[in-house]
């Protein structure tokens, strides 16, 4: 967090309980944090602390849900607001106790209480024929986060003989390195909420790369949708192997050999399929089924520069979604 000023260069004016908001919603979150309480007090030997597990967790969700809150100067004043003090239930702390409690407290212990927070979603409604696929649907991407970039440094310099940090994944324009974390997330479109997420440096490489992170988290009875940057043949057979299915993008200059063309229906004609056949990959253990599909000319960036794109192509596992053609007799 850090001091912000306003257009004429003077601090902005105090929080007030007004610019306060969502603690109604929040206090639902408070009511299950009990169990930390005590949670790494461990070196607390004099048991003076005054910022316990608890608190912190409190302290964080208030600021990231509240824009106005943009400085640990404007989080130590809002602790002092009657309502914010009677909802959060916190009592005063320095800056240090806070940006100490950063590697005081153990982040998995949350574990628990999220996914009794994710128990509690209910179904959203959906496209009745998302019922013909038998595996949880599970959107899989990876994002760059570039706004703790002096924390994304510090955290991971370059290891020995390493020319570049995990962290580091860009250059800006004026030459200086530009780094950050990546999450790569996993979220059930049926209970609508993120089912595993893992941090990474920001680099996209080696056991960080995102086809590599999904690979070495795989489950069963999941339907894995990705965009192009899954498109690894290891991870297709990995994926096969482990009793799950997937539907993942592959780039129109792929290679493979087809082994059976497939006669198009007016259905699959209807939907826009212009090609549906059952192709080898080289060096895959499985055959895969591609579906290409006409869509509306879009321009998209590649490592050549920006191409207009007419046509999406897909790669799924040949036996699990619904039939888009008939068998060629």
């Amino acid at each position: 967090m850090t001091e912000h000023t306003n257009a004429r260069g003077s601090l902005p004016q105090p929080v007030q309980e007004k610019d306060i908001l969502c603690l109604g919603y929040l206090q639902r979150v408070f009511a299950l944090l009990g169990s930390l309480h005590l949670c790494g007090c461990e070196r607390d030997k004099a048991g003076n602390r005054r910022l316990f597990y608890d608190d912190y967790v409190k302290l964080v969700l208030v600021y990231i849900w509240n824009p106005a809150i943009r400085s640990m100067r404007d989080l130590l004043h809002a602790v002092t607001l009657p309502k914010v003090a009677k909802a959060l239930g916190v009592k005063r702390f320095s800056a240090g106790s806070f940006s100490e409690s950063v590697t005081s407290f153990e982040p998995e212990l949350l574990l628990p209480i999220v996914a009794q927070l994710a128990g509690e979603l209910t179904p959203t409604a959906s496209d009745p024929r998302l019922g013909q696929v038998k595996d949880a649907l599970t959107l899989v991407d990876g994002t760059v986060l570039t706004g703790l970039t002096r924390l994304a440094k510090a955290a991971c310099p370059a290891a020995a003989g390493a020319e570049i940090a995990p962290t580091r994944y860009n250059t800006s324009r004026d030459g200086l390195a530009m780094h950050g974390w990546r999450l790569h997330t996993q979220f059930d479109l049926k209970t609508f909420s993120v089912h595993r997420l893992d941090r990474t440096g920001a680099r996209n490489a080696g056991a960080a790369r995102e086809h590599n992170v999904l690979h070495d988290h795989l489950e069963p009875d999941r339907c894995y949708v990705c965009d192009g940057g899954y498109a690894d043949h290891k991870l297709f057979d990995a994926i096969t192997d482990i009793g799950s299915s997937y539907v993942i993008r592959s780039a129109d200059n792929a290679v493979f050999n087809v082994r059976e063309e497939r006669l198009l229906s007016q259905e699959a004609l209807d939907a826009g399929i212009v090609r549906d056949a059952i192709v080898e990959l080289p060096g895959a253990k499985h055959p895969v089924r591609r579906l290409e599909i006409q869509v509306t000319p879009h321009p998209r960036r590649t490592r050549q520069g920006v191409k207009l794109v007419d046509r999406l192509i897909l790669t799924t596992p040949v036996p699990e979604l619904p039939e888009a053609a008939e068998r060629v007799p």
